[in-house]
């Protein structure tokens, strides 16, 4: 049965194409908000896992099939407690890579072995001499450089031996929140604008491109690129800031094609977007899961959503953290 992995803010739900298989809760946290932040997806041995982060730490759950479901292990960040609000998690060959951004002076970098699963997790690398907090990582696969930002710079990573993390650059042109990378070209989030940056010399990056202005504008806050690279879209995490769907395929000629708002709300807080081919799954803090087809850049389709029945406000949200939509059950 093809499932997604989301990060839940909210326990009761309805929606359209999609419906819950599974619903995991740690019981040994003891407060309704905040528990959970980033999710991740795993592949082992022919087995599929959600990875979850929460206010203890990073969680295995296994997904693969219902006899099986359930938290196989796990593993305390460096700081936990009840005010980190948010770690985030990558993975590259049998590695998790996680971060939390809670805890100054205390929480680092984990390296996470999940090549013994289903039985076990083993951390390989838990150190703050490269990164202690950090906002967001991502992973170029392709040329094995880890991101790190959301701090006073981007930090650039070289992941070559992937358990010996060895700094290669820090990025000072902007603040940067978060971002997506593919074959050293980085697309940016940096709140007051969006950045298009060249890091084939990652210690001489180029900058290719940045949108300062555009219609609707908040806090540029996260993105993702289709498969072909062609089409680009990004949040602003601000209320009743719609996402906007983009034409990279020639950066002169970068075009907003479209705006995507949910079907009823006029004051939706989109959080993170992935891309599966052209279909974009988009989290939000309030009206869950959102999905559009969005083959034609300037006519998305709303294709299916999940959708929390018991709206947040703007203080408490009630929807979706993230969600993973790669494994491959579908």
């Amino acid at each position: 049965m093809p499932f997604f992995v989301l990060s839940f803010l909210a326990s009761a739900q309805s929606g359209k194409n999609f419906r819950e298989v599974h619903n995991w809760i740690d019981t040994s946290i003891d407060i309704d908000k905040n528990r959970y932040s980033d999710v991740w997806g795993i592949v082992n041995k022919g087995k599929e896992y959600a990875v979850i982060g929460s206010i203890f730490g990073i969680n295995f759950i296994n997904v693969s099939d219902s006899s099986e479901f359930g938290l196989v292990d796990r593993v305390a960040g460096a700081y936990n407690g009840k005010n980190v609000i948010h770690r985030d998690i990558k993975s590259y060959k049998n590695y998790i890579y996680a971060v939390c951004d809670q805890g100054k002076n205390i929480s680092t970098l984990q390296i996470i072995d999940y090549s013994f699963l289903p039985d076990s997790v083993h951390v390989v690398y838990d150190s703050d001499s490269l990164i202690s907090r950090s906002h967001n990582v991502f992973i170029d696969t392709l040329s094995a450089l880890l991101y790190s930002c959301g701090r006073s710079s981007m930090q650039v990573i070289s992941l070559a031996d992937p358990t010996n993390p060895v700094h290669v650059h820090h990025y000072f042109d902007s603040y940067v929140h978060d971002l997506y990378v593919r074959a050293d070209t980085a697309y940016l989030n940096c709140i007051d604008d969006l950045r298009i940056v060249d890091f084939a010399d990652p210690k001489n990056p180029e900058q290719l491109f940045i949108l300062r202005d555009y219609p609707n504008k908040g806090a540029n806050h996260s993105g993702w690129l289709n498969e072909k690279g062609n089409t680009y879209v990004f949040a602003d995490e601000t209320r009743a800031a719609k996402v906007k769907i983009c034409d990279v395929s020639d950066l002169s000629k970068f075009e907003i094609k479209s705006m995507i708002e949910p079907d009823g709300s006029d004051s939706s807080l989109p959080h993170n977007i992935l891309i599966k081919k052209n279909i974009a799954y988009m989290s939000y803090y309030d009206e869950g899961l959102q999905v559009y087809d969005i083959s034609e850049q300037d006519n998305p389709i709303r294709i299916g959503y999940f959708d929390p029945k018991d709206k947040g406000d703007s203080i408490k949200p009630k929807g979706f953290w993230g969600v993973y939509p790669y494994l491959p059950s579908g």
